[in-house]
């Protein structure tokens, strides 16, 4: 395959296939889930989705999404710059 000239950085919320991912590169920085006091990165980092769809059904606290804190998000552009022209 001729490398791509573009990059793409998603975040986890996109929810894109894992063949989309896959087959075009695509960095997945994560969204953060916050329950109560705690924060969760998502995308299996520190919260499965299994394990988001449990407490989500027997937490009384209901949760709440953030962004990523910005040095997540350049970390996954610097990540594709190495390899492409644009992100």
């Amino acid at each position: 395959m001729a490398a791509q000239r573009v990059g793409i950085v998603a975040d986890s919320t996109s929810d894109l296939p894992q063949a989309w991912l896959d087959k075009w590169g695509v960095v997945v920085v994560p969204a953060f889930i916050n329950w109560g006091t705690d924060s969760y990165a998502d995308v299996g980092i520190q919260i499965t989705k299994p394990e988001f769809y449990r407490r989500l059904a027997t937490s009384s606290d209901t949760p709440r999404t953030s962004a990523m804190p910005p040095g997540l998000a350049l970390d996954g552009i610097r990540k594709q710059l190495a390899q492409h022209e644009q992100v």
